[in-house]
């Protein structure tokens, strides 16, 4: 067993269950071939985008597969720690299946899959590459996509940026 792939999975609080198991995955890639959704050209879009790169174009059907399944998965909507405009209405649980499109509730944006990218080099299986892509998103991403008013959101981050730049250029 590679150590690597443990450690990512340790450090992202997966734990084997059944929202993390390959029939879970193999579920959310059944409903990609059964029904194609609009925000599904985004994202080969933006796979395509960084398949261009050096770096990752081995990965590509990959990404697609990942990202692709990522856009169908409600438990993302559920479980983000900063939540996106989608998810914060109080909705019951099957008004929100219902209401929220996509069903992950992010609209995928230019860039999104490099979010991914770099897991490619610890797994070897898209399953694998989806649920800690998953887990990242809503743990630490999810804070970067949403814009909050919380300490260590975009909105902070940004401040402190700002405010070191201008200490460090201060013309």
């Amino acid at each position: 067993q590679r150590l690597r792939p443990k450690v990512w999975r340790k450090l992202l609080g997966i734990e084997r269950g059944q929202d993390t198991d390959k029939g879970y995955f193999d579920h959310l890639m059944e409903t990609l071939r059964e029904t194609e959704l609009v925000t599904d050209d985004l994202i080969r879009y933006d796979v395509a985008g960084v398949s261009d790169d050096n770096n990752y174009f081995v990965f590509e059907d990959m990404l697609s597969d990942c990202m692709s399944a990522f856009s169908r998965d409600p438990w993302v909507c559920r479980n983000a720690v900063a939540p996106s405009q989608a998810n914060d209405k109080p909705y019951t649980e099957a008004e929100r299946v219902s209401m929220v499109y996509p069903p992950c509730g992010i609209v995928p944006f230019q860039g999104m899959v490099l979010f991914a990218a770099p897991l490619c080099y610890v797994w070897n299986e898209t399953h694998e590459l989806y649920f800690s892509m998953r887990a990242f998103y809503a743990q630490y991403c999810s804070r970067l996509c949403t814009i909050t008013s919380k300490e260590g959101d975009i909105l902070q981050l940004s401040r402190q940026f700002e405010t070191l730049l201008q200490e460090a250029c201060p013309e």
